[in-house]
């Protein structure tokens, strides 16, 4: 009987811990909110936007967890990829290249990086960039020659009147101003071309490739988290720029990715040119000199005289003006032409943004 009487005493203080326990910790059935008075606060919070999907990213109930570059809706939200902020609130919509011949996103990373970062693929391990791309097919211009002096003569200082006036010879006029200044410059001239050619320089690049999202406007990609810059930087950074590849050598186009490089496979100790180095016209440069306006037509009864200033003239009329002593202070410069690597196979030309 003593024993019996114990064994029931025991059975009631476990189903006396068992209810409690239920009682403090609720149930964590498939989405309910718990029995015997639970609250729910230990369930994670719905995605505001995504019809019960998690917002750190588990996915709802039954469902998978959103992949955000697939193109599909693996959580069955409604919402696909950078759509899908609750998930995917880490990645970006990015813009497509303006041709579907480029190949990407690729992130050109800096020097000292030797993984790609998650979510991300190799896929270059050790592309050779091409350091000194402008050097190797250079060309360049010589200051300026042949160049004379001209001034012009701004009536009243305001522009709206202007008389331009070669050095030297007294040239007659009709006008009126109160006031007049001088701007003097160069003109005319030519700037002598000579092709200049660097030794090639590289260094090695891992190249990281990633697929293209959806859930962005027309135009754009969803792109995966980029990863950061190195740290030091290693100039130039591209640790979190996004890059767009194409087999051989092209010109980027003027909108996001404007950012050039060209990345070897394996790394050519010589680069042949196309192209004839040129100069564009001068530009720039200055002269010396005065400009004086007489009230005569023979430049022999002066009004006033300066080299730039503004100068008073009374009102009264102009008859003639001079430029006197014009000289070249400071030669124009000429823009270069650029010649072009002539390189048939084993180089891809990088397109990359250089901010998003």
């Amino acid at each position: 009987m003593g024993c019996r009487r114990l064994l029931i005493g025991l059975v009631n203080a476990a189903l006396f811990v068992t209810t409690s326990c239920r009682a403090e910790f609720g149930s964590f059935g498939g989405g309910g909110s718990g029995a015997s008075g639970a609250s729910g606060s230990d369930q994670d919070p719905p995605d505001p936007g995504g019809g019960g999907a998690v917002a750190s990213g588990g996915g709802q109930a039954g469902g998978s967890a959103e992949d955000c570059t697939s193109g599909a809706d693996e959580d069955h939200d409604g919402f696909v990829d950078c759509a899908d902020l609750g998930d995917c609130g880490g990645h970006l919509c990015a813009p497509l290249p303006a041709s579907s011949d480029w190949e990407g996103p690729l992130v050109l990373h800096a020097p000292d990086t030797s993984a790609c970062a998650p979510g991300w693929e190799i896929w270059q391990e050790s592309g050779m960039r091409l350091e000194n791309e402008a050097g190797v097919c250079g060309c360049s211009c010589a200051p300026a020659s042949g160049q004379g002096c001209i001034a012009q003569v701004l009536l009243d200082c305001n522009g709206l009147d202007e008389l331009s006036v070669g050095a030297g010879p007294c040239q007659s006029t009709t006008k009126s101003a109160t006031t007049f200044a001088a701007q003097l410059r160069p003109t005319g001239g030519w700037c002598t071309a000579a092709a200049t050619t660097e030794t090639p320089s590289y260094e090695p690049r891992l190249l990281c490739a990633a697929p293209q999202g959806q859930g962005c406007a027309d135009g754009s990609f969803c792109v995966r988290p980029l990863p950061p810059p190195s740290s030091p930087p290693a100039p130039p950074n591209m640790g979190g720029v996004i890059c767009f590849a194409r087999p051989g050598v092209h010109a980027c186009s003027a909108s996001t990715y404007s950012d050039r490089h060209l990345v070897f496979e394996e790394a050519p100790g010589s680069l042949a040119c196309i192209g004839t180095c040129t100069c564009g016209p001068p530009s720039g440069g200055e002269c010396s000199g005065s400009v004086t306006l007489h009230a005569d037509g023979t430049c022999a009864a002066p009004l006033g005289t300066t080299s730039q200033a503004c100068v008073p003239l009374n009102g009264m009329t102009v008859g003639s003006v001079q430029y006197n002593a014009a000289a070249i202070e400071l030669p124009g410069s000429c823009g270069p032409s650029a010649r072009a690597l002539d390189v048939a196979a084993g180089v891809h030309t990088l397109c990359c943004a250089k901010s998003l």
